[in-house]
């Protein structure tokens, strides 16, 4: 008896919770089939560009370090490690890009079937 007075209590917060959910899904179907592709694609782009920037910025700092320094090596095979990192991202994009854009082009036809679809 007490779980049914405690829905009762939150029965506004409950049902604005379930609108707002349906909402906000219903946005993101739109969002998806609208511009899924270049989300995704800016997405690997974007991780790709990140870690060599980041690979970039640890062997600069290691460059200006005195090579004496404790820390330094940590930074030289941090890049290194980094750029390794960056490089088989690149390759697996490479590789798969294919795969990517059927997945894309699956993604945008199920985003709107459900979409169509009536409830």
């Amino acid at each position: 008896m007490q779980y049914l007075a405690d829905i009762m209590a939150t029965k506004n917060l409950l049902l604005w919770s379930l609108l707002t959910g349906f909402l906000i899904g219903f946005g993101y179907m739109i969002v998806l089939r609208l511009c899924g592709g270049p989300i995704i694609y800016l997405s690997i782009l974007g991780m790709i560009l990140s870690t060599a920037y980041s690979a970039l910025l640890l062997w600069q700092t290691s460059e200006k370090m005195d090579k004496l320094h404790e820390e330094y090596p940590y930074y030289l095979y941090g890049s290194y490690v980094v750029a390794g990192i960056c490089v088989v991202l690149l390759i697996c994009t490479l590789c798969n890009f294919k795969n990517i854009k059927i997945g894309v082009a699956v993604m945008k036809c199920t985003a709107a079937f459900i979409g169509g679809t009536p409830q």
